[in-house]
């Protein structure tokens, strides 16, 4: 069997930003999950980036400040050329009906 060396892959603007935001997103949010989170959706245009946290209930300012930090890291990692709007939900609504985007993170319900 022949093995064939595979040159660069290259890949369109939106679709680089896409896999540079997602991946940004779960390194982040690594460790940094409350267990009061249900799901982060995350959607963007070409100069801004919106993180939607979903929570079970209220959230205390901990568990606040984990999502916060863990936000603060993706627009790090993405050199800060975005802007970024982050809501906090709580709600028990079906998550379908609560993205605007890719999750990123979606607790097992």
């Amino acid at each position: 069997m022949e093995r064939r060396k595979l040159g660069p892959v290259t890949l369109d603007p939106e679709a680089h930003l896409r896999t540079s935001i997602l991946l940004s997103a779960q390194t982040a949010l690594l460790g940094a999950i409350p267990s009061n989170v249900r799901g982060v959706s995350i959607g963007w245009t070409d100069a801004m980036f919106i993180v939607r946290d979903v929570f079970s209930s209220e959230p205390n300012e901990k568990e606040i400040d984990a999502i916060q930090v863990a936000t603060t890291e993706i627009v790090a990692y993405l050199g800060g050329d975005m802007d970024c709007d982050e809501e906090f939900i709580v709600s028990s609504e079906p998550l379908r009906s609560l993205a605007i985007g890719p999750w990123v993170f979606q607790r097992l319900e």
